[in-house]
C-alpha cells in the first residue's frame, strides 16, 4: 500500500496517461481512487460489456485478450478501462489478472467528477491517449 513518503499522488505522476498533469489534479484523481487487491485469475474486466471504473495497476500482471486471443500483457503503471469512460460504449477487450493485483480503482462517477472540477486534465489525457494510438497504429503498420 502507500505511505506518506510513496503517495497515490507521486505514483499517478510517474505514468504517462498522466504526464503534464499538474498536482492539484493527480491530487484530486488520487483523493477519487480505491486501493484495491484482487487475486489472479479475477476478470476485471469483460469484453462487451460496459464496466464502470478506469484501473491503475500498482503491482502485478494483468492479460488482455481480445476475442479470445491473447493480446498483451500490462504490468506496474498500466492503466485500462480508460477507453470507456471516454466512449461510454462496452469494454474492447477482457482484462484478467494474472497475479495477485494491487489496483487503484477510480469509479467511473467519480472520475467524471474529477474532470468536471480539473478540466485541464481532460486536455492531459486527450493528448497522451492520442500519443498511445499513434504509437499502436505504427506498430500495426510495421
Amino acid at each position: 500500500m502507500f505511505t506518506k513518503n510513496d503517495s497515490k499522488e507521486a505514483f499517478l505522476a510517474d505514468l504517462a496517461l498522466f504526464a503534464g498533469a499538474d498536482s492539484e489534479a493527480l491530487a484530486t484523481l488520487a483523493s477519487a481512487s480505491d486501493t484495491v487487491t484482487v487475486d489472479a485469475g479475477t476478470v476485471l474486466i469483460q469484453q462487451d460489456v460496459r464496466h464502470s471504473s478506469v484501473y491503475v495497476i500498482v503491482d502485478g500482471t494483468a492479460a488482455v485478450q481480445i476475442n479470445g486471443a491473447a493480446a498483451a500483457v500490462i504490468s506496474t503503471g498500466g492503466v485500462f478501462g480508460e477507453l470507456a469512460f471516454f466512449s461510454q460504449g462496452p469494454a474492447s477487450a477482457t482484462v484478467t489478472a494474472q497475479s495477485e493485483l494491487e489496483l487503484l480503482v477510480i469509479p467511473f462517477n467519480r472520475f467524471d467528477q474529477v474532470i468536471d472540477d480539473q478540466p485541464g486534465l481532460a486536455k492531459v489525457l486527450l493528448r497522451n491517449m492520442a500519443d498511445r494510438l499513434r504509437i499502436a497504429n505504427q506498430s500495426i503498420k510495421a
